[in-house]
């Protein structure tokens, strides 16, 4: 199965605020029975990047249907996947999103007095099995222990985000100390949400991917230096923990309420449940989903969505397990 990526330079421009893509309201089953938001509410600003497990949730829990049945203007914004995601949703230009647990419990320790509120802690991403380095095929460091890798890592680019959970993960697979990550600091191609045609510029660059560039990746042929399944035993607590995504939320959001942030999160996991057993909302979700987050692709539909229903039944088990056909 191959997944053509289009040339590097031809990328659609992406606008601050873009269109909000809603799923079929006949896709939702039954009416709010009470208000939810306030009358005066503004616009609820919701952070979008680019990645299935994030989308995939908003979509499912019914935010964007619960906002639209109460006339109240949503607005999605595109984001990278990174730590300044915390940061505009403690100054309120972000009233809602999804982020890395660890990431947002370090930064509540050292701001105890902070805005920001936690509404929920999600499933794991990929079950917790989302951690992987990318190579391309005969790589020359296929094969080595991650201790011989880290002696030879600095003769290599690594492309990550360098503010994302990835990059922590990479060091502690690595058993690397800040000193190290310095020592490599010239050699890391500060990327949040790469995607393969890196390769055509870098071809032996080691890669840390979103969920939906690596998963394509490894459709068109590319190989995994590390993934879960190669971790030790003692390793994979810690990455199943890392993969956990909070459910935050701004100040101001949480004063719009009228009714309690439990009540909410309650609707939120009956429609997650629902949705997740409703065919027919999959489907279109699925399709919603493949033409949001692949953009930059030029590729078989057919594959994409598949790719997308494969990361959503992995995440929060909505639809059905996805054999691939490689």
């Amino acid at each position: 199965m191959q997944i053509k990526i289009a040339k590097i330079g031809n990328r659609r421009r992406r606008d601050e605020e873009s269109r909000v893509f809603l799923p079929p309201t006949s896709a939702f089953r039954g009416e709010e029975s009470e208000k939810i938001f306030s009358d005066d509410i503004k616009p609820v600003n919701i952070a979008r990047p680019r990645l299935v497990v994030v989308a995939g949730y908003l979509y499912s829990c019914g935010i964007y249907e619960m906002l639209e049945n109460e006339k109240v203007k949503a607005r999605s914004i595109d984001v990278v996947w990174g730590d300044s995601i915390i940061q505009k949703v403690e100054n309120g230009s972000i009233d809602l999103a999804v982020y890395n647990k660890n990431a947002v419990d370090k930064y509540l320790s050292n701001k105890p007095d902070s805005a920001l509120t936690i509404l929920t802690e999600l499933e794991p991403s990929m079950g917790g099995e989302n951690f992987a380095v990318t190579v391309r095929p005969g790589h020359p460091l296929l094969g080595k222990t991650p201790s011989e890798i880290k002696n030879l890592i600095h003769d290599y680019k690594v492309v990550v985000g360098k503010t994302t959970d990835r990059y922590i993960n990479l060091l502690r697979w690595l058993d690397a100390d800040s000193d190290f990550s310095k020592e490599i600091d010239k050699n890391v191609v500060d990327w949040s949400d790469p995607d393969s045609r890196i390769f055509q510029i870098a071809p032996d660059a080691l890669i840390m991917f979103g969920q939906n560039a690596r998963v394509a990746a490894r459709l068109d042929g590319y190989k995994e230096l590390t993934n879960f399944d190669l971790l030790i035993p003692n390793q994979r607590n810690h990455f199943i923990e890392s993969a956990k995504n909070y459910l935050i939320c701004s100040e101001s959001f949480v004063d719009s309420l009228n009714i309690g942030k439990d009540d909410l999160v309650e609707k939120f996991n009956t429609n997650m449940g629902r949705n997740g057993r409703n065919s027919e909302f999959v489907k279109e979700v699925s399709n919603l989903l493949k033409n949001q987050c692949f953009l930059d692709y030029e590729q078989e539909s057919f594959d994409c969505e598949k790719i997308v229903e494969h990361i959503l039944f992995e995440t929060y088990r909505i639809g059905k397990k996805v054999i691939f056909d490689v």
